[in-house]
């Protein structure tokens, strides 16, 4: 599973397998939680939603800013069938 940062424009040879949002959240015990596990639960989250979808890249798009999580919107394309 390739998971990318970019443009859209990239995967024009890629077909389009929908949008995944990935999130990873502590309310209780938020302080003792690196961001770095967060966002490592919040991209394994859109890699099981890609291979769902038979999707073998992710493309990201800017995470959403939370104290107490971190989620990540992305498109999901196959690009070698």
């Amino acid at each position: 599973m390739t998971v990318l940062w970019g443009d859209a424009l990239e995967m024009l040879h890629c077909e389009d397998r929908g949008v995944v949002v990935g999130s990873q959240e502590y309310w209780y015990d938020y302080w003792l939680i690196d961001d770095g596990v967060l966002t490592q639960g919040a991209v394994n989250e859109l890699r099981n939603k890609a291979m769902v979808l038979n999707a073998d890249t992710v493309l990201l798009y800017a995470p959403k800013p939370f104290s107490k999580s971190v989620t990540f919107l992305a498109k999901v394309y196959l690009c070698h069938p």
